[in-house]
């Protein structure tokens, strides 16, 4: 990324003569601390994308000061490829995981690390304004997959939901998400919240003698927004809008597809 930078923000009025130097200076491991001072040396522009991003952002300031190895990986990798190894590693993450308190961590690292990528290719003017939004949307649709995957894959463990390939569980599990809004139309912003409709199937569902589909699918469906949206120590994945489906106020968080 670093060799693309060409632009960054302008300090404001007033702001510390080197920020970035600042923090590098504070970094405890000298291997890193070495390392990342080689790579900005000699590019202004890079040491000016890192001032502005840990100026103006408190968020993303805390993420540098946490992990610096993260803002190292984004600056030393190629941004594309590097988004494209944190879904995966996300998702290798999340398909080994087999309780809410190992996928949250995982969904939300990911998303920590995204937001630092993308704003950092952002601000550089390494990517225009549709590839940012194509980025964040691309990290939501993998975010959303991976929750709704996990949920169905736990209710199967669980022996309430049968569902034919636990290793791809989505696949004939006769529940659907739909995006909407700007998720639907992969115009995702930094703020955005994500519009679900979730729909499942009653009469297809393989669910376990006694289990009433309908409510089944109502707790899956509240488990996978908590999963998304629940704040912890390391905040929150993604904020989940369910009110787009028909009749919100009436109607249960996944709806009959008879009934959409």
């Amino acid at each position: 990324m670093i060799e693309r930078v060409s632009t960054a923000p302008r300090p404001r009025r007033g702001q510390r003569k080197d920020v970035a130097g600042e923090f590098i200076e504070a970094i405890g491991d000298e291997k890193l601390r070495a390392r990342l001072a080689e790579l900005l040396r000699a590019r202004p522009k890079g040491l000016q994308l890192i001032s502005a991003i840990l100026d103006y952002s408190p968020f993303l300031s805390r993420i540098a000061g946490t992990h610096p190895e993260w803002l190292f990986e984004a600056l030393a990798e190629v941004p594309e490829l590097h988004l494209a190894r944190l879904i995966d590693e996300m998702s290798r993450a999340a398909a080994s995981a087999e309780d809410d308190l190992t996928i949250m961590p995982a969904l939300r690292h990911a998303r920590r690390r995204v937001a630092l990528l993308v704003a950092l290719a952002d601000l550089g003017g390494l990517w225009a304004l549709h590839e940012v939004t194509e980025a964040l949307t691309r990290f939501a649709d993998a975010a959303v997959a991976l929750a709704t995957e996990f949920v169905l894959r736990d209710a199967h463990r669980a022996g309430r939901l049968f569902v034919p390939d636990p290793k791809n569980p989505g696949k004939d599990s006769r529940f659907v998400l739909i995006a909407m809004g700007k998720h639907g139309a992969r115009e995702l912003n930094y703020s955005s919240d994500i519009d679900l409709i979730a729909l499942h199937d009653p009469v297809g569902a393989h669910v376990a003698s006694g289990t009433e589909p309908d409510a089944l699918f109502a707790r899956l469906t509240q488990r996978l927004v908590r999963l998304l949206q629940s704040r912890t120590d390391d905040d929150y994945v993604l904020r989940v809008d369910l009110r787009l489906r028909p009749d919100p106020s009436s109607t249960p968080p996944s709806v009959p597809l008879a009934a959409a």
